[in-house]
This record gives C-alpha cells, structure tokens and sequence, in this order.
C-alpha cells in the first residue's frame, strides 16, 4: 500500500510532468517548478496537499535551482 504522501507525490508529478518534482524540506514539503506555473495548477496542487493536511506557507524563486518553489508545511490539525 502506498503512502499518502507517495501517492500525493504520484498525482502532482503526473500532472506536471518532467517540469517539477516534490521533495521533503523545513517541516514540509517543497514542489520545485521549473517551468510556468498557471493558476489551476496552483489550485490544483493546493487542493491535493491542502486534502493530506498540507497549507502552502511560502512562494519563491530559488535562483539556484532556478526553479519556482512552493513551501507546504503540514497544518495544525494535520496528521503529519
């Protein structure tokens, strides 16, 4: 059985193809775009991690990476 957050990680990545990936980071996770970002992709993102208890803290653009970063970190009443 899958994880929640490998599913979650599974589901945003078929999304988004090769532009992003999910990683663990600062009590959260970081979704790492290295491409556009339109707003559904956004709404669509928030709403899935917002489901396993995720809230988006924090956009950025990382210039080493040279990727768009979206910080989540887990909420109050999450499980995590």
């Amino acid at each position: 059985m899958m994880s929640a957050v490998g599913h979650v990680r599974e589901e945003i990545l078929w999304a988004f193809g090769d532009r992003a990936d999910l990683v663990g980071g600062y009590d959260g996770v970081e979704l790492v775009v290295r491409d556009h970002l339109k707003s559904s992709e956004l709404m669509f993102v928030e709403t899935v991690l917002g489901h396993e208890g995720f809230r988006l803290e924090r956009i950025f653009f990382h210039r080493n990476r040279d990727a768009l970063v979206l910080r989540f970190k887990p909420s109050k009443n999450s499980r995590w």
